[in-house]
């Protein structure tokens, strides 16, 4: 028997053993890349939703939208509206917001009357799109400027909770003043 005879099953064994190593370190790093993707896949499409309201003298009307300024599209599960500063108090739904805005807003419906919009129990939102929760025309007797002053009240006086799903079923929530 020569030392080669004695050295090749021990080298055999220890390149079999090495390979073994080297593919379930492969098959390891495949896997975190595997989830780092689909993480990353689900940041790419997460949409992002703020509140603007939008008042325009010229046509003497306040409008209240949300926008998705994210990539991908939001489904809209709760919207819910409360006073500045009043987070644990009492929320109000898009249909209830005149009682809100009564209640905040001093005289409001002596200023302006209030076209809600009614949404289904979920509403989908695309990316890039806006939803127009409320319109708010104001009185013709009172200065075209009243937009204006009833926008600059709603923006101090009223926030808004929105709860939405991602498509990957994540769910967010928030707050926009």
């Amino acid at each position: 028997m020569t030392g080669w005879d004695v050295v090749q099953p021990v080298l055999t064994l220890g390149l079999s053993v090495s390979s073994l190593v080297v593919a379930a370190i492969a098959l390891g790093e495949t896997s975190r890349n595997g989830v780092a993707q689909r993480r990353h896949n689900e940041l790419s499409v997460t949409p992002l939703l703020h509140t603007w309201i939008d008042d325009c003298a010229d046509n003497r009307r306040v409008t209240f939208m949300i926008q998705n300024n994210g990539i991908g599209p939001a489904v809209i599960t709760r919207i819910e509206f409360f006073a500045k500063g009043d987070m644990n108090g009492r929320r109000y739904s898009v249909s209830e917001l005149p009682f809100l805005l009564d209640d905040v807003i001093e005289r409001f419906f002596d200023r302006a009357s209030l076209t809600p919009t009614h949404l289904a129990e979920r509403y989908a939102l695309p990316a890039g799109s806006e939803l127009v929760l409320l319109k708010i025309d104001t009185k013709n007797q009172l200065p075209a400027s009243e937009a204006g002053r009833i926008s600059a009240e709603l923006q101090q006086k009223v926030s808004c909770y929105l709860e939405y799903e991602t498509i990957y079923g994540g769910v967010v929530t928030g707050v926009d003043p």
